[in-house]
């Protein structure tokens, strides 16, 4: 009866009791839960890898460079649905991987094969994916939003001094112009004087 037991608690613990028994049969229990190890530490790899790219390097998609002539208003819509369209599939992508994992906890396992395992492993490194180009979208959008408001603020300063050099020009121009009344009102009022004089002597 402890023998039982003992051997239950055992299946119980170890996972690999119901592995497929023709394989048992052929090959050693310890080398066919060598092998699964294996199998499982190299679909890990292969995750880890193609979610974090060599070097950190990020690669920038197509739809985050803007186009030559377009405006950074323009260029601002086009990041903004790309971000959306990014959490629209991310969203999707989360949704089966949760559908995924109810599955296998319903199945304890047993019931998901190895395409399914397959494609979770490919749907994760799509979310890591997708995850890495939306906060690389947001990231543009507030840069663009910063450069926006220091150009904007650029415009309105240059604006100003534009239109204080319009007024201190215009200041200028009035008191030159004051300036030559005043000087041929002066000589004006000498020649008439002048003639005034000579009219008077000869008369």
């Amino acid at each position: 009866m402890s023998e039982v037991e003992n051997v239950e608690e055992s299946n119980a613990i170890d996972p690999k009791h119901d592995e497929d028994p023709v394989l048992m049969s052929i090959f050693d229990a310890s080398f066919v839960s060598l092998v699964k190890r294996l199998e499982t530490d190299i679909r890990q790899s292969i995750v880890e890898v193609f979610s974090h790219p060599k070097s950190k390097v990020a690669v920038v998609p197509a739809e985050m460079e803007q186009k030559d002539g377009e405006s950074n208003e323009d260029y601002i819509k086009r990041l903004k649905s790309f971000a959306e369209k990014q959490c629209k599939e991310l969203q999707d992508l989360l949704g089966r991987n949760a559908t995924l994992a109810e599955d296998m906890a319903k199945t304890g396992g047993a019931g998901v094969s190895r395409s399914n395992q397959a494609n979770g492993d490919k749907e994760r490194v799509q979310v890591e994916t997708l995850r890495r180009d939306l906060q690389e979208a947001k990231q543009r959008v507030e840069l663009l939003k910063s450069e926006k408001t220091k150009i904007e603020t650029e415009a309105s300063m240059y604006c100003n001094l534009n239109a204080e050099g319009r007024e201190e020009t215009q200041k200028e121009g009035e008191a030159e112009l004051n300036d030559l009344l005043a000087e041929q009102g002066g000589e004006t009022k000498r020649k008439v004087g002048g003639v005034g004089g000579r009219c008077g002597f000869s008369s």
